[in-house]
């Protein structure tokens, strides 16, 4: 396989997809045709790369029918959300010490943790959504906040911190947010579910439709372009799915 791809191109930024021809153009300038092109972004930044989106927007009009398919973010109203992680380190896991695995959810703005390190690493990640995410990234001691939220409910938090970091999805301009989801109401209709026990909070789906199939010679992969929206099993299943249709 690695022969097959020996000419691999790595950060080289993408500017416009035209999937019926399969040309990519380049932000240098530069232009290749292909054969098969495998988009395997975020349902927005796709959408931007799209040739006939980009075209209409130029010109100051709506898509006409044809220049968006059902996938298409401005069709289905696919969204990014808001979600930031901080990833606090410490010299030892405490909270194993105290028979605690880590989880918990609550209103403080760490909202959601649980443990992430590996090996030698003792590290808890604080995974924050919505406005207060948007309003923990815009402060310059992010990692100080979500200590302090930690260290309210477990104070040994702060006795053992060595350092922590953030990761903004929100401002990443290669994803514009951290997970794929849609509004209520804007899902597409062929995307169904079947409820093994309706009686059950949560339902248990046991059927799954894929609905995103190949615009000329665009294939679309990614979390967001699968039924098992924003989860590692719904990307390996459009990756499975586009394999098929290559």
């Amino acid at each position: 396989m690695a022969e097959r791809f020996s000419d691999v191109r790595l950060g080289r930024a993408v500017q416009r997809i035209q999937p019926e021809s399969g040309e990519i153009e380049f932000v240098d300038g530069e232009r290749l045709v292909f054969d098969r092109v495998v988009g395997a972004v975020p349902g927005p930044i796709l959408d931007r790369l799209i040739d006939g989106v980009d075209r209409a927007a130029e010109d100051g009009r709506e898509p006409e029918i044809g220049e968006v398919r059902e996938w298409s973010v401005r069709k289905s109203r696919t969204r990014m959300a808001r979600a930031v992680k901080v990833v606090l380190e410490f010299d030892r896991p405490w909270w194993r010490e105290k028979n605690w695995t880590g989880r918990m959810i609550c209103d403080l703005p760490c909202q959601q943790t649980w443990e992430i390190g590996r090996g030698n690493l003792h590290a808890l990640g604080c995974y924050v959504c919505g406005d207060e995410a948007k309003w923990l990234v815009r402060r310059e001691d992010s990692v100080d906040v979500a200590l302090r939220a930690l260290s309210e409910i477990h104070p040994e938090a702060s006795r053992y911190f060595m350092g922590g970091i953030v990761q903004d999805w929100i401002h990443d301009e290669y994803s514009w947010g951290a997970f794929p989801y849609y509004p209520p109401g804007s899902a597409p209709r062929s995307l169904q579910f079947k409820v093994i026990d309706p009686d059950m909070a949560a339902g248990v789906v046991s059927e799954r439709k894929s609905w995103v199939g190949p615009w000329g010679r665009l294939h679309v992969a990614g979390d967001w372009a699968c039924s098992w929206m924003g989860f590692i099993e719904g990307a390996l299943e459009s990756a499975e799915r586009v394999a098929g249709e290559i």
